[in-house]
């Protein structure tokens, strides 16, 4: 039970970074955002920095890819449809 709430509050969190990274995507007209930027209080830059590491790490085995789990496919269709 312990494990699922964690799994909820991450799952939360993602759902907000995916918001947050439309507005900026909404906003600015691309979603080429600032390792340092912060979007409405969340370090949005820092989260898509390692979603871009988690989409590089796909092809890679498991020792490979520094800590990062990969993208799911529903991960990467979603970032995908923001730009």
């Amino acid at each position: 039970e312990e494990v699922g709430v964690v799994w909820v509050v991450f799952a939360a969190q993602r759902e907000r970074m995916f918001e947050r990274l439309g507005a900026f995507f909404a906003r600015e007209r691309h979603a080429d955002v600032p390792q340092r930027h912060v979007e409405d209080g969340e370090k949005l830059g820092t989260w898509l920095s390692r979603q871009r590491k988690r989409y590089a790490g796909r092809d890679l085995p498991e020792a490979e890819r520094g800590g990062h789990a990969p993208l799911s496919d529903d991960e990467v269709r979603r970032l995908e449809e923001v730009g």
